[in-house]
């Protein structure tokens, strides 16, 4: 009795912990998003126009190539060439960089297979996940475990309507962070139901140091690939922080990865700036030099 009344006060002092976290959580999350909300819903004309902005070139490159797409990284140039009537307009918002929707970027740069292909991985782990939470042979923690993987990627992929995310490196880690989740707990607590179709229809044992083995290599080569960029984002974070040393992480950013066009965005910015206050002072110069002379 002792020890139920221990364990039912230690339970009980973990839920109220978690309920109060939970609200600070809602709390703090409404409160960034509330303006959001309030700005959106003041100017909605300009909300949807400005994402039909967004979407227009990675539609244009969907019709033309609706197989297979124009290719990766395609979406972005189109962007200045399929512009919309409203691009003079709404030009000045990020959206005409890209489609601001996941799902209309991937119909753009892989057409209709690599949507496909992309919601079947996808919808593969969430049917996994909410299954195994409804199975009663697994334990607690693989259930709950399966629901918060299946309610994370519900939410990223609910984003991806209204938002790029996937293509920033901390949505992108969490992102697939999940998906390797997923098949862990598929793995561990495969689903046996031959009516639908699974990649496994077995149970297969599989030792827990093989998938800490192949889960570490993974994690060694993610972060050898993410690197560049995460190095890229930062050197940029910094240049725009620091006046004086602005050219020396401008540089960095380049170096590190070349091809991130919101780096490239940023050096043709200010060396264009440097070259026309060049001008303007050869200008001035010229311009006393000439008023010197009359005098």
């Amino acid at each position: 009795e002792n020890k139920n009344a221990i364990y039912m006060y230690r339970k009980k002092k973990w839920l109220i912990f978690f309920d109060i976290d939970f609200f600070i959580c809602i709390r703090i999350c409404l409160y960034y998003i509330r303006n959001r909300v309030i700005k959106k819903l003041s100017a909605p004309e300009f909300a949807i126009r400005d994402r039909l902005n967004g979407w227009t070139p990675a539609l244009q490159l969907f019709l033309q190539h609706p197989i297979t797409g124009a290719g990766l990284g395609t979406v972005y140039p189109a962007c200045f060439k399929y512009t919309s009537k409203y691009f003079n307009i709404y030009s000045n918002s990020n959206s005409f960089k890209h489609a601001h929707n996941e799902y209309v970027e991937l119909l753009g740069e892989g057409g209709i297979i690599a949507l496909f292909l992309f919601l079947f991985l996808c919808l593969f782990i969430i049917v996994n996940m909410v299954r195994i939470y409804f199975r009663k042979d697994c334990s607690k923690v693989m259930r709950f475990g399966a629901l918060g993987v299946a309610a994370g990627l519900c939410s990223i992929l609910g984003q991806q309507f209204f938002d790029l995310s996937l293509r920033m490196s901390v949505t992108m880690a969490a992102f697939f962070w999940l998906i390797g989740a997923g098949f862990f707990l598929t793995l561990k607590c495969p689903v046996t139901n031959k009516k639908v179709l699974f990649l496994w229809e077995k149970k297969i044992s599989v030792p827990n140091y093989i998938i800490g083995g192949v889960a570490l290599v993974l994690i060694l080569i993610s972060w050898r690939l993410a690197m560049p960029l995460f190095s890229a984002e930062y050197n940029l974070i910094q240049s725009l922080r620091t006046k004086g040393q602005k050219e020396i992480f401008l540089e960095k950013a380049h170096k590190a990865m070349p091809q991130n066009p919101y780096v490239l965005n940023h050096r043709i910015s200010y060396y264009s700036g440097m070259m026309q206050m060049g001008i303007n002072q050869f200008e001035k110069i010229l311009q006393e030099g000439n008023n010197e002379k009359v005098n």
